[in-house]
């Protein structure tokens, strides 16, 4: 079974991000200078890619809390 409101939520974000992020993106990414575009491309796949080996390797490593058991313990996730 299919949860509706699952599947219709993603596919409304999905529309959202093919109809109205990517023109966005794509515009300002033909008036920024190409090195400044590629820097902040980098800083955030960066940051992306350090969370997610924070999380999936060095919490098991040294046994530090995971993101969902913080984001739980301050009352942002049940």
């Amino acid at each position: 079974f299919i949860c509706f409101r699952s599947v219709f939520i993603f596919g409304i974000f999905g529309l959202i991000l093919m109809y109205v992020m990517m023109p966005i993106l794509i515009y300002l990414a033909k008036k920024i200078n190409k090195k400044t575009f590629l820097t902040i491309s980098i800083v955030l796949c960066s940051i992306f890619l350090i969370d997610e080996v924070y999380n999936l390797f060095i919490t098991k490593i040294i046994g530090t809390p995971r993101a969902p058991e913080i984001y739980q313990s301050i009352g942002i996730m049940k």
